[in-house]
């Protein structure tokens, strides 16, 4: 697709268009036609001054020297244009393999935390979550900066098409941290509204942490800041606030709340 700065101009974009397969039939040197493959054919789509709505575009179609086109199947493509809207979400940093054992991913920052996404509103409602990937293999104990593309995908996992994410690349700060799971003892105080009855109470039993691997060989218990729950009358949600031993030394892991 050539020209699509032309519809960005007039605030328009691809929407969609019909799967781009042809069949050739070509004609000319014998020791040409033997060695082309399909990285030697072009095939362009202009989008300048187009509208709103359903284009029938015609291909232009450029070849090797010596070769020429006896036939082809499609003489035009559809493309459907749309209003260019703009969303924005959060990127979701993910890891590709494993990562050593009782080790997570530490004091991580990620610049942008948030990308624009620009497309048709039929496309960018599809979005469900923007991820990018860090492989395993390439963390280590140093801290170091990962340039990674973002992607958008939908509830079911594919990836969202004819959308365009800025920045394209995200930059994660991130190393490896020694961490553990430890039980979560989550005090309350106080007593519910006469009138009420405590049918259920969930609170979180672990929680893992992170810090220096002497320090995490001692601790197998984590206490929380005391809960009041006097005279509540519907069901509620509290924050669940874990009170470190060594707040230099150990802190929560944001990725395994």
């Amino acid at each position: 697709m050539i020209n699509k700065e032309s519809l960005k101009r007039d605030g328009l974009v691809i929407e969609k268009t019909d799967p781009l397969k042809m069949d050739l039939v070509l004609e000319g040197n014998r020791t040409v036609l033997k060695n082309i493959n399909k990285s030697d054919i072009k095939i362009n789509a202009d989008l300048f001054n187009r509208h709103r709505g359903r284009n029938y575009v015609s291909l232009e179609i450029i070849l090797p020297k010596g070769v020429k086109i006896e036939s082809k199947s499609l003489e035009k493509l559809m493309v459907e244009i749309g209003e260019r809207r703009e969303i924005q979400k959060n990127v979701q940093i993910n890891v590709r393999g494993r990562l050593p054992k009782n080790t997570v991913l530490g004091n991580m920052r990620v610049n942008p935390e948030k990308v624009s996404i620009y497309g048709a509103m039929s496309n960018l409602k599809r979005i469900y979550t923007v991820k990018a990937y860090i492989n395993a293999k390439e963390i280590s104990y140093e801290e170091k900066i990962f340039n990674t593309k973002a992607i958008a995908y939908d509830r079911m996992g594919q990836r969202v098409h004819n959308i365009q994410v800025e920045p394209e690349e995200i930059a994660t700060t991130v190393k490896l941290a020694k961490a553990k799971r430890v039980k979560l003892k989550v005090p309350f105080k106080g007593k519910i509204d006469e009138t009420m009855e405590l049918s259920k109470v969930e609170v979180p039993k672990t929680i893992i942490i992170e810090g220096d691997e002497k320090l995490l060989n001692h601790i197998s218990l984590i206490h929380c800041r005391e809960i009041d729950i006097n005279g509540i009358k519907k069901t509620t949600l509290f924050d669940v606030v874990p009170e470190l031993p060594d707040r230099k030394s150990t802190r929560l892991n944001s990725s395994h709340p």
